[in-house]
């Protein structure tokens, strides 16, 4: 899956009590400038309980691939957003 480059903000709350962290859902808001654009570059990813929103501001050619999240590293990436089923055609305008 490819991610264009967007900041991804996931809040984090620490407990009071303890090293437990609670990971907050996030939308990626993927906008494709060019066919360069990664929205997420992250060491590792987990997509679960996120959702992406992608947004297109140029004409790109026929066949063009779109990446929205470029791994760094040998961490895995993870999940599917909620609202994207992996290998799922989107129609972008």
């Amino acid at each position: 899956m490819k991610i264009l480059s967007s900041p991804v903000l996931l809040a984090l709350t620490l407990c009071s009590l303890g090293l437990a962290t609670v990971a907050h859902a996030a939308v990626v808001t993927a906008t494709y400038t060019s066919a360069t654009d990664v929205p997420v570059t992250a060491a590792g990813y987990t997509a679960s309980g996120n959702t992406v929103d992608f947004t297109l501001s140029y004409a790109p050619v026929t066949g063009t691939a779109l990446t929205v999240v470029n791994n760094t590293s040998r961490n895995i990436i993870s999940g599917t957003f909620g609202n994207l089923a992996q290998g799922l055609a989107v129609a972008l305008k």
